[in-house]
Formats: structure tokens, C-alpha cells, sequence
């Protein structure tokens, strides 16, 4: 019985080089205290390391993940995202860029005033309901309207939270 010499090697340093550079949870631990400057630099390394960034940052960096937290077809969000140029900011902005996670965080949102009736139709089309701050008429369309005809930065967040902001008008 002739027995294959080649299946009776002991795997080489190369072989244990190989597994940790294919392996996606060493990544993971190692990456998750790099910042995205040094993960820039790692990359600019070798061709080996620049085809291991980019698989993590790929796989890390997933807007469509973050955002499937809060709608079945994220997709379809940032679709409606560049539809009406609405943005997301705050707290889930910092988780991704972080790569945290924050339990309970919501998806701040801002838009312009054009857009508030596609958007706020598309949100109830995916079954968010409203539910009005105690200043805001409780019937949807009504708090629309008075909505419509205030300043931009009451739309948003509140007289005066949104005039510190870069957008504000």
C-alpha cells in the first residue's frame, strides 16, 4: 500500500502564516484597536495586508448592516437617502465610524423641508407610527402642516437644538 508522503507533512510556518491571515475573527480582535487612520496605514504596507484591510473594512464598514437594525430593506432607505439628500447623524453615525454599538440608540435623521412628505410617507409605508412631542398636534398630518409653516430649526430638533448644527439654514 503506497501512502502519499505529502499527507504526512506537518504543516509548515507558512501554512500558520496563512491561517492567521485568513482568519476573520483574529482580524476582528487585532482591528477593533486600530484606528481607521492606522488601518489606512497597515494597508499601504504590502499588497498582503492592503487585501486584508480592505476585507475587514468591507465587512466592518457595512452601512446596509447598521442600518437593518431599523428597516427590513435598508436599501431601500438609502435610496429614499439620496432621493431627498436626507442624512443620518448622532449617536448611529458614531457607532459605525466606532464600530459600537450603542443598545436602544435610535436613527436621528435630518432632511430637508422638500422632503418631509416623501419621507415621513415612506417611514409609515414601513410601519413606523407617529408618535407626536407634547407641543405637536397628535394627528400626523396636522403636526405636517404645522411643521411646514414654522422655522427649520424648529422642524427639526426644537427651538434652537439644530441651530448649532452645519446645516441649519
Amino acid at each position: 500500500m503506497d501512502v502519499d508522503d505529502s499527507a504526512l507533512t506537518t504543516p509548515g510556518p507558512d501554512d500558520f502564516v496563512e491561517q492567521i491571515i485568513s482568519n476573520n475573527v483574529i482580524h476582528d480582535c487585532l482591528f477593533s484597536y486600530v484606528t481607521p487612520l492606522e488601518l489606512f496605514r497597515l494597508a499601504r504596507t504590502c499588497r498582503i495586508a492592503y487585501g486584508v484591510v480592505r476585507f475587514y473594512v468591507k465587512r466592518t464598514f457595512n452601512v446596509n448592516r447598521l442600518l437593518s437594525r431599523f428597516f427590513q430593506d435598508p436599501v431601500a432607505f438609502r435610496s429614499l437617502q439620496a432621493r431627498t439628500g436626507m442624512i443620518f447623524a448622532g449617536s448611529i453615525a458614531l457607532q459605525f465610524f466606532d464600530r459600537s454599538f450603542y443598545p436602544g440608540s435610535d436613527l436621528d435623521v435630518y432632511l430637508m423641508r422638500e422632503a418631509m412628505v416623501e419621507v415621513t410617507a415612506w417611514l409609515v409605508d414601513v410601519g413606523y407610527e407617529f408618535e407626536p412631542f407634547p407641543e405637536q398636534p397628535p394627528i400626523l398630518q396636522d403636526a405636517m402642516k404645522a411643521l411646514m409653516q414654522n422655522q427649520a430649526h424648529e422642524v427639526m430638533a426644537g427651538p434652537g437644538a439644530l441651530a448649532e448644527h452645519p446645516l441649519a439654514p
